[in-house]
């Protein structure tokens, strides 16, 4: 009985926490960088949040149904923006804290960058459930 709580003790101090942060940090030595699309799917009518941290959106990539709305939350210290690459959406620069949102009715790819920092990229992925 020593030996299984022992085990379990061991267990619970090598679990791994990461931070969003931490997260964007691994996929970009993975190799995956801001252009991984991660599982992140919402159905119609909900709402995604996509956060911004460490100069990344997080996840980078989203898949979302027609209707829902995507929220992008601003956790850096500095100013950064969303804006799609065909402009049919974009945030003017948002503070620490403050976020953006735009409900995305139609199909399609939606590419988008920091306008003050370009190199950050994302996009949401609009498909029917």
């Amino acid at each position: 009985m020593e030996r299984k709580t022992e085990r379990m003790s061991m267990a619970k101090r090598m679990t791994i926490r990461m931070a969003p942060a931490q997260i964007a940090g691994l996929l970009l030595i993975l190799g995956l960088g801001s252009s991984a699309v991660l599982p992140v799917a919402a159905s119609a009518t909900e709402t995604v949040t996509i956060e911004i941290g460490n100069y990344s959106f997080i996840p980078a990539g989203v898949t979302v149904a027609p209707g829902t709305k995507v929220v992008w939350v601003n956790h850096d210290e500095m100013v950064h923006s969303v804006v799609s690459a065909d402009h049919l959406f974009g945030s003017a620069g948002m503070d620490t804290d403050d976020e953006y949102s735009f409900v995305f009715e139609k199909e399609g790819d939606y590419a988008y960058l920091c306008s003050l920092h370009p190199y950050m990229t994302g996009v949401v992925k609009v498909r029917r459930p």
